[in-house]
């Protein structure tokens, strides 16, 4: 039976919780990503603007074309107040990554997201299993 990388962590992820670690102190940044043209709630529902509207929360969208599928992807983060500066970095990020991605890079995203040192590393070991590289 294969376990679900979920299942496999010592951790457990943000997805579908992440305005709740937010508000709790315990996430600095959330990013949500769609190609331009979808139309669902990215957030999958979270309240995110009520908090951005409070003052609690700052919200920043961008756009990247995805050169591989020729679309672009509207990307919308949140971050905690004094928190901006995870937002302009995971930008960054993300641009080089339409030339390239690494281990590097990953672990950065992870950390820009409120994930430990302890957990990237986890991840990238699930990851690079998976995928057979090294």
């Amino acid at each position: 039976m294969n376990m679900s990388h979920q299942e496999m962590r010592s951790y457990k992820i943000h997805t579908g919780i992440e305005l709740e670690l937010m508000i709790c102190g315990k996430k600095p940044m959330s990013a949500f990503c769609r190609y331009i043209d979808d139309s669902f709630d990215v957030t999958g529902g979270q309240p995110f603007e009520h908090y951005v509207n409070t003052g609690f929360l700052r919200k920043k969208i961008f756009y990247i074309k995805n050169i591989n599928l020729n679309k672009k992807m509207v990307y919308t983060a949140f971050s905690l107040i004094n928190e901006e500066w995870r937002i302009e970095i995971y930008r960054s990020i993300k641009r080089i990554g339409q030339s390239f991605w690494s281990k590097d890079l990953e672990i950065i995203e992870g950390i820009l997201l409120g994930y430990s040192m302890e957990e990237n590393q986890e991840h990238i070991r699930l990851m690079f299993q998976d995928s057979g590289q090294s």
